[in-house]
């Protein structure tokens, strides 16, 4: 049982963003990918969850061969993700955010929906009762009726990763989830994306602050212009002088 991109080279005109990247990813793991910016790391979480197609290379999932598939036969096969900037009508409530990604894996029901039958009652009393648990489980329960746009920056992250799991995806990617949180805010980041890999929930987390990563990866990649550097553990990485070199950097001696 894994997520797997193996060979998956990626080319935008002349410029190439991947060359020949592989990765794992295993429920109930977190597999972190590091490297400097223009890396390719974006683009890799694109190709593994269906917005690009490679133009070599496969995905496969649980053993399914889904290079050639949309993003929503993704979805539908265990695969959530998160984007860098967050995405969701800062009008809309905060549960109705949430909410909009439970209807994103049921089909639609016209009929149903429009003369308000008892099956369309039981599916909304066990969609609000799944939104609930998720605000819960993210520390946003207080904050369902209010409006998104009126949220902080790390309430908004924590947000998008509720959303993304309103679709119970068996691996989730997450692309730089922590970016521009302080300590604490990390600190509940951090708790929630442990709670999500206890869960048995397979992460691919994309992100620039070594020490974030160092607590909580289980396995790192690290990609440099497109290519994958190094793959090892958070200290066998930090050991690496290629990988200290392209990414990390030297200690100051002076």
């Amino acid at each position: 049982m894994s997520l797997v991109g193996t060979g998956i080279t990626m080319a935008f005109g002349g410029l190439v963003a991947l060359r020949n990247a592989s990765v794992e990813v295993h429920p109930g793991t977190v597999h972190a990918l590091i490297g400097p910016n223009g890396a390719g790391k974006t683009t890799l979480i694109n190709c593994l969850s269906g917005f690009l197609h490679p133009a070599t290379g496969t995905v496969v999932i649980n053993d399914l061969d889904l290079t050639s598939t949309t993003a929503h036969d993704r979805v539908s096969k265990g695969v959530g993700r998160s984007f860098q900037t967050p995405r969701a009508d800062p009008d809309a409530s905060v549960f109705a955010a949430v909410l909009v990604g439970l209807y994103a894996q049921s089909p639609a029901r016209f009929l149903r929906t429009i003369f308000r039958t008892p099956a369309h009652r039981r599916e909304t009393a066990r969609n609000k009762t799944a939104v609930l648990q998720l605000l819960n489980r993210f520390g946003l329960a207080e904050l369902a009726t209010a409006p998104v746009g009126q949220l902080p920056l790390w309430q908004l992250r924590l947000l998008e990763v509720a959303r993304s799991m309103a679709l119970a995806p068996q691996y989730l990617l997450l692309d730089e989830p922590a970016a521009g949180l302080d300590q604490e805010e990390q600190r509940v980041l951090r708790n929630a994306i442990r709670d999500l890999r206890d869960a048995d929930v397979g992460l691919l987390l994309v992100e620039h602050d070594f020490e974030f990563v160092r607590s909580l990866a289980d396995e790192i990649t690290v990609l440099d212009r497109g290519e994958v550097l190094a793959r090892g553990t958070a200290e066998e990485i930090e050991r690496n002088p290629d990988v200290v070199d392209a990414y990390l950097g030297v200690a100051d001696d002076q």
